[in-house]
Formats: structure tokens, C-alpha cells, sequence
């Protein structure tokens, strides 16, 4: 025998009474799943769907929020209800997208995906517009990643539901925002758009054409600021300055992959042409998201060789400026191992431009490095060494000028240089453009012995081998220890004597153990010439020479704090890092 109808409505009042505390909380859920699944239309329920959404948002467990979300969505997908009732319902879930509590705006985004998944067509296209700028402003404003991630995953499934026509009409939005002068609406747009290309994939090509339009122009006005050196005080410059360069970046990123053709050099030429000027900019985030472009449009054989072949984005400009992102002091890992890349994509181009030239060094002479080929002649070996050290100081001066001139470019010696110079680094601050550096002196060699043969490799072996042997030499040196090295310094260890190995499979023995003798031979001869240096400044002028070494040992002194900061910050963040002084084992 079923119950009544006055029996439910006693029932469903009964059982919700307290459902917040009631001990019997599932067997009041079955009971109002079964009253809306029997739509049994009574004024109970349309009540206690009032207090199950409330419920949804406010719960503190998650198991009632999910039942009650379930409910909810099985109430307004099968459930008898008027036009107004279904917008009370649909804007309740709206409003509550900026809940105060992450997990209230979470059961909201989950609820609207599902029923964006499940409504009927003619339902999608009529609170599509709506549901649309709801995400997009939440997209862009959550201060959750994980509500911010479900935000677009929602705006996905309401994309992928859309039809063609209403796809352009959510489209037009996006392009309307952009070409506007609100920074906070362009950079909204170009987040969504990138969406847009995710979900239309190949189709997506269609859009890059009216795209380019208004995004180079974009990029142009950034780089121009960034050259101005226009300083940004209020958020809103500061969405100007970075955010939207950036997602305007990540978009013709997108676009590149999807869509090739619209973005070549020739029907995107100004595009190209203004990535070089970004990789200077202040953020770094810029300046990966333009390397990342760079490096896409270079690998490619359709378009890099157009692009590399214009002035503003010669080889030798975009080594100068890959190598510069190694030298800044914030750089993270991914920056350096794009500017590793970018770099190691130029290296055969700049060594048939040096070819052409006549600038490649003697292959194995004394020319790269200034090396003596007799232990005996040392003071001829120092008198070359002295040149070389001469070149390395021109080299920092140049490097420093390098970044306000438009024309100044690296050749391949010049690079190799300035990487095995950084790759030498040994302050502790400066490891991780140290790694980067040793790793792009393997794929320097690499990438030349592959694309131009082993004889390429040759005249730079040396220059390359020079910061390996005088790792080498401090590893063999530094006293036994009863305790493990720092993971910094095995970490640069174990990668040297693997770069060596490389080098010499790339080379071959004889190249190879020629090269190490020239290196250790130019290795001994600038300590040599800096020793006798050492001792004349203290006789010439005591004042300058002591003042010099007052200098170093603020240097080392600004270095040992900044270390210590450096562990004290990993320590807050939970890693495991020891702080302790290695004991030396006595002999």
C-alpha cells in the first residue's frame, strides 16, 4: 500500500525538521529523491528545495553537499517548473559563484556544469549569454586556482554545447573586450579565448586572422611602454603592463599550434617581428611566454628560416637576448631552459653566418683560447691567457651596453664565451643559471656535430672544456668529508663528468683529450697571471689592493646571507634542508 499524498507532506516536513543535526540525514535525502523522482507537486517540496540549495552552499561536509547538489539537479532536470522558478534556481547558482567560502563556490560551478551538460538545446541557448559572463568574470576575479581551473572546465562544457552561430556570438564578446581600453576586460578576453581555441581546435583558425589585428597591436603598445621604462603604481597599470601581454602571448601560442598557416611570417609578420623586443620586458612571465613563441616559430621549418633571415630577429640578435635571460639575477628554471633551447636552436645558423664571415676560431689552435701547446713556453701561455681575460672583460662590458641597442648581436665564439664564463659560476646564489649554462654547453655541441658535423665542433671544444676542467679540478681538490656533499654542488659534479663524457663521444678521443690539454694549460695560466697580478697591485698601490679584497669579502659575505635566506625559505615551505657545517675528515 503507497502512502498518501497528505501522508509525504507530513513525511517530508517530519524529516526535515532538524536535517542539519538529524542523525537519519540519508533517509531524509531518499525520501525527497523519491518524492521528486514519483513529482509528487506539492508546496513542501518546492520549500525544502529552498533549503537543500541553501544546504549545497553553506554545508560544511561534503557529503551533504554532494547529495545536495544531486538533488538539486535531479529537481530542476526532471521536476514540473515554471520559467520563473527555473531562474530563481539558475540564479542562485549565479550569485553564488562569488560564495565567501571556496567550497560553496565549488558545489555551485560543479552544479551549473552539470546542468550546462545536461539541459536541453534550447535551454543552452537561452542562458548561455548569461552562464557565459558569469564564468568569465569569475575566471578572472576567484582568488582560488582550483575554483578558477573548474570555472574554465564549466566554460568548456558550455562551449562545447554551443552551436556554431551561438559560438560566434560568445566569440564577438571576447573580441569587443579586446580591442576595447579596459586592461581588466582585454585580459579577461584573452583568457577566454584561449578557451575558445582549446575546444575548437583546427576550427579555430578561422578566428586568428581578426585576432591578429588587435593583439599585435597590443604587444606593440607593451613593448613600447616596457621601453619607455613607464613605471606602473595601481592595478589597473599593472594589468596593462604584464597581464594582458602575457595572455595575448599564451593565446597566439595557442594559435600557432592550432592554426600555422594564419600565424607564418608572411600573413603575421609584425607579430614576429615584436617577440625580440618582449624578451626584455620587466616580468618575467613575458618574457617566457614570448621565448616559448620564438622558439615554436624557429623550430619550425616553414617559418624559421623567413624569420631569422630579418634584421630585428637575426641569429645573433636572439642569441644575444637568449643568453641575457640567463644572466637575470630572478630567472627561474623554466626561463633558463627556454633560453638553453632558443640558444641551441641558433647554434648552427651562427656558425655558418661566422663561416661566411671568416670569424670561426682554428680548429684546436691557439686562437679560441689563447693556449700555449708547450708546457715549457708559460710565459707565452700567460701572455695569451692575458688576452683572453682581456676578450671576457670586453665581453661583461658588452653585455651590459647589449641591452639598449637594437643591433648588437652575438657569433657563435662570442656565445660559447659568455655560457662557459656562466657556467663557471661558483656562487652558491647563481646555481641555477650555472646548471643551465653547463646543459647548454652539451646541447651546443650536440646540435652543431649533428647539424654541421663533427669539424664545427672543433674550434669551440676548448672554450667549452674550460669551466669542466676547473670544476673538475675544485671536486678533486675539496677535502674528504664524513657527511654528503651539498645537493647543489653533486648535482653540479655529477652533470660535469656527464657533459665530459658527452663531449668526448661527440668529439672523439684525440679531439677531445687535445682540447683538455689546452683547457687545463689556459686553466693554470690564469691563476698564474692573476697571482703575479695580485702581487704587483699590492706593491704599486696597497690601497687599491686592499680595498679590492674589502670588496670580495662583502661579496662573499652578501652571498653567505643571501644563502642563508634562501634555506630559511625552504624550511618554511616544508622541504628538508639541512644547515649544517660538513666536518672534514683528519688525516
Amino acid at each position: 500500500m503507497q502512502p498518501s499524498t497528505e501522508e509525504l507532506r507530513f513525511l517530508l516536513k517530519w524529516a526535515f525538521g532538524d536535517v542539519e543535526a538529524s542523525r537519519s540525514r540519508v533517509a531524509a535525502f531518499g525520501l525527497l529523491k523519491a518524492a521528486i523522482a514519483r513529482r509528487l507537486v506539492v508546496p513542501e517540496v518546492y520549500d525544502l528545495m529552498e533549503r537543500v540549495q541553501e544546504l549545497m552552499i553553506k554545508s560544511h561536509e561534503p557529503s551533504v553537499r554532494q547529495q545536495c547538489s544531486g538533488i538539486l539537479l535531479q529537481y530542476i532536470l526532471d521536476y514540473p517548473l515554471g520559467a520563473k522558478r527555473l531562474q530563481h534556481h539558475l540564479q542562485f547558482l549565479i550569485t553564488n559563484l562569488s560564495f565567501e567560502h571556496e567550497s560553496g563556490r565549488q558545489a555551485s560551478v560543479d552544479t551549473m556544469k552539470a546542468l550546462i551538460l545536461r539541459f536541453p538545446e534550447p535551454l543552452v541557448e537561452e542562458w548561455a549569454p548569461v552562464f557565459f559572463m558569469a564564468l568569465v568574470a569569475r575566471l578572472v576575479n576567484d582568488p582560488s586556482v582550483a575554483c578558477r581551473v573548474m570555472h574554465e572546465q564549466a566554460l568548456k562544457t558550455l562551449l562545447q554545447r554551443a552551436g556554431a552561430a551561438l559560438a560566434d556570438r560568445l566569440a564577438a564578446f571576447c573580441m569587443q573586450w579586446l580591442s576595447g581600453e579596459d586592461a581588466r576586460m582585454a585580459r579577461a578576453a584573452a583568457q577566454v579565448t584561449g578557451v575558445f581555441a582549446e575546444v575548437e581546435g583546427a576550427r579555430f583558425g578561422r578566428r586568428v586572422p581578426g585576432l591578429l589585428q588587435i593583439l599585435v597591436p597590443a604587444l606593440e603598445r607593451a613593448a613600447q611602454e616596457e621601453d619607455a621604462g613607464v613605471e606602473t603604481s595601481d592595478e589597473l597599470s599593472t594589468f596593462s603592463s604584464w597581464q594582458v601581454p602575457y595572455f595575448c602571448l599564451t593565446l597566439l601560442e595557442k594559435a600557432a599550434h592550432l592554426a600555422p598557416k594564419q600565424v607564418s611570417f608572411s600573413a603575421a609578420q609584425s607579430l614576429w617581428l615584436v617577440l625580440p623586443a618582449l624578451l626584455s620586458h620587466a616580468h618575467l612571465w613575458v618574457r617566457k611566454a614570448a621565448l616559448r613563441l620564438l622558439c615554436l616559430g624557429m623550430s619550425s621549418p616553414a617559418l624559421g628560416g623567413s624569420l631569422l633571415q630579418h634584421p630585428k630577429a637575426s641569429p645573433g640578435r636572439l642569441a644575444l637576448l637568449s643568453y641575457q635571460q640567463m644572466e637575470v639575477s630572478s630567472a627561474d628554471e623554466a626561463l633558463l631552459e627556454l633560453a638553453a633551447r632558443s640558444a641551441a636552436l641558433l647554434a648552427p645558423l651562427l656558425y655558418d653566418t661566422d663561416l661566411a664571415a671568416g670569424r670561426v676560431p682554428a680548429a684546436q689552435g691557439n686562437g679560441n683560447l689563447g693556449l700555449a701547446t708547450s708546457d715549457s713556453n708559460m710565459e707565452a701561455a700567460e701572455h695569451a691567457t692575458a688576452a683572453a681575460e682581456e676578450a671576457e672583460d670586453r665581453d661583461a662590458a658588452e653585455d651590459q651596453a647589449a641591452a639598449a641597442s637594437q643591433d648588437a648581436a652575438l657569433t657563435l665564439h662570442g656565445m660559447v664565451r659568455r655560457v662557459a664564463r656562466t657556467a663557471g659560476e661558483t656562487s652558491w646564489v647563481r646555481q641555477g643559471a650555472r646548471l643551465a649554462a653547463l646543459r647548454l654547453l652539451a646541447a651546443l655541441a650536440l646540435r652543431l656535430k649533428q647539424e654541421r658535423g663533427a669539424p664545427a665542433l672543433l674550434p669551440y671544444l676548448p672554450a667549452m672544456m674550460l669551466p669542466l676542467v676547473r670544476q673538475d679540478e675544485r671536486s678533486h681538490n675539496r677535502p674528504n668529508l664524513d657527511a654528503a656533499l651539498p645537493a647543489h654542488l653533486a648535482e653540479a659534479d655529477a652533470l660535469g663528468r656527464e657533459i665530459m663524457a658527452q663531449l668526448k663521444a661527440a668529439a672523439g678521443d684525440e679531439a677531445y683529450l687535445q682540447a683538455l690539454v689546452q683547457a687545463k694549460q689556459h686553466a693554470t695560466a690564469m691563476r698564474r697571471l692573476r697571482r703575479k697580478q695580485q702581487a704587483s697591485e699590492k706593491l704599486a698601490d696597497p690601497e687599491l689592493a686592499s680595498q679590492r679584497r674589502a670588496r670580495k669579502l662583502q661579496r662573499r659575505g652578501e652571498g653567505q646571507k643571501k644563502k642563508r635566506e634562501e634555506l630559511k625559505r625552504q624550511r618554511s615551505t616544508g622541504l628538508a634542508v639541512k644547515n649544517r657545517r660538513d666536518k672534514r675528515v683528519k688525516s
